[in-house]
């Protein structure tokens, strides 16, 4: 599993990341179909807010309304993703 380091967001803003997947040759992978699970995990705490995840073909952006980041204390948080596509599910 590959480790990625996100960009500090505010807890007073709306939250919204995209992102393309890729295989291992840097070819498009297309998501149709597909179902991607994205979640924070406080650290400390370990409850977790979910995101809402909007698949285009090949790229998929989570969303965090600023009315559920509000709720959230400033500080680093753990995110895990899931995807599954044709019955097998996979974590990344």
């Amino acid at each position: 599993m590959n480790e990625v380091k996100l960009g500090a967001v505010s807890t007073r803003e709306d939250y919204s990341e995209s992102w393309q997947a890729l295989d291992d040759d840097g070819v498009a992978i297309d998501l149709t179909g597909a179902t991607i699970v994205y979640e924070l995990r406080d650290p400390t705490s370990r409850s977790i807010t979910a995101a809402t995840v909007a698949i285009d073909t090949t790229t998929f952006t989570a969303t965090i309304p600023v009315a559920t980041m509000g709720g959230l204390c400033a500080r680093d948080y753990e995110v895990g993703c899931t995807i599954e596509i044709d019955d097998f599910t996979t974590q990344f």
